[in-house]
């Protein structure tokens, strides 16, 4: 079976979610997805992969394809749309929601700390999620959510 394209430029285009656990021939299975800004649109088809670390990140060759899974799909949306979001920008509406209400001030010092906070937590949490994307799927890798999910 020939590779399918994946390619995406900043997020958008179509890319592999919702992998497996790699099993003990290094082998997963991933969902080609239809993604805009990283959010997930439509599951096209889901494959099983063997998985290997190349000089540019990830590699893949397609062994079969599979039926899609309505859990890993429904998994992936809740992630991609609900709780991605919820961990980047939680701090930041916090924040608006306090502001808006009256309980914090706009010209405190405590407006400041927490306006710089909310920024550093959105920063780095956009950074570790880019980081943990390029590296799920790839053989080695044992991550404690996917036992969690799975």
């Amino acid at each position: 079976m020939s590779n399918p394209t994946i390619i995406s430029f900043n997020g958008t285009g179509i890319k592999f979610l919702g992998y497996s656990a790699l099993d003990e021939k290094e082998h997963c299975t991933a969902t080609s997805w239809i993604v805009f800004l990283w959010f997930p649109i439509y599951p096209l088809r889901r494959y099983k992969l063997e998985m290997k670390a190349g000089d540019e990140g990830r590699m893949f060759a397609v062994i079969d394809q599979t039926p899609k899974e309505n859990k890993e799909i429904v998994q992936t949306y809740l992630w991609g749309w609900l709780l991605v979001p919820l961990v980047v920008l939680g701090p930041l509406v916090t924040l608006a929601f306090l502001t808006e209400t009256k309980v914090v001030n706009t010209d405190s010092g405590l407006f400041s700390k927490l306006l710089g906070t909310g920024l550093g937590w959105t920063v780095i949490s956009i950074l570790l999620l880019y980081h943990w994307d390029q590296r799920r799927g790839m053989p080695g890798l044992k991550s404690p959510l996917r036992k969690i999910m799975h």
